[in-house]
């Protein structure tokens, strides 16, 4: 199946034209193309090292997926069985390949947020550190934080969306950040003061396959 690579506008042209004859129109990818149009399954993924961000995209219906890398202006476009898709996505959170489950090692919440946390940390990518230390103030133990916030390696965010037989669509969230040493902490996005909440590899993998029943 070859790779399909398209701007948002032109994908959105694209399926949107499914339903007009073409008769140049490319077999492979008008099958990639109807996944899109008929998908009962959508997620986005944004993973972040620093500055570095990588997006992936993807859709699926009963019997095949479609993922899409953002590439500049453009997402890589392709298609694959669906059984792939949630290897595939947990694999572009970051989850695949590291320590498992680790019992959170009897790590309690942190209270302070993901969005200080990361503040933190690249205060202290700068030398400052009374800086990182006002960003965690809220915490309980601020060198307990500032030593985990010191660690962290990145952090990604996943949405999705799906939608039952009878039309109605659900949607669902998983986000968290791995401060390697420190190990993993899940956070609800888009909340500017929720607690991190001790995880592990396993637990974030079975709630980001949760994303697409």
């Amino acid at each position: 199946m070859t790779a399909l690579r398209l701007t948002d506008r032109e994908l959105v042209v694209a399926v949107d034209g499914l339903d007009r004859p073409d008769p140049t129109r490319d077999p492979d990818a008008t099958a990639t193309l109807r996944v899109i149009a008929r998908a009962l399954v959508r997620v986005e993924l944004r993973r972040s090292f620093g500055d570095a961000v990588v997006e992936l995209r993807a859709w699926a219906d009963e019997h095949e997926a479609v993922t899409g890398r953002v590439e500049g202006d453009a997402v890589e476009l392709r298609r694959a069985p669906r059984e792939a898709l949630p290897p595939a996505l947990v694999r572009a959170a970051g989850l695949a390949g590291g320590a498992g489950h680790d019992g959170h090692d009897g790590r309690a919440p942190l209270p302070v947020g993901a969005a200080a946390l990361l503040a933190a940390r690249d205060h202290l990518r700068t030398g400052d550190r009374a800086a990182a230390a006002e960003q965690l103030r809220g915490a309980q133990d601020v060198e307990a934080a500032l030593a985990i916030a010191d660690t962290i390696r990145h952090s990604f965010v996943a949405q999705g969306s799906w939608r039952e037989p009878g039309g109605e669509w659900h949607a669902g969230a998983v986000a968290a950040l791995d401060a390697g040493p420190g190990g993993w902490w899940s956070f609800v996005p888009g909340t500017a003061d929720g607690a991190l909440e001790p995880t592990d590899a396993d637990a974030l993998s079975a709630r980001l396959v949760a994303l697409i029943p």
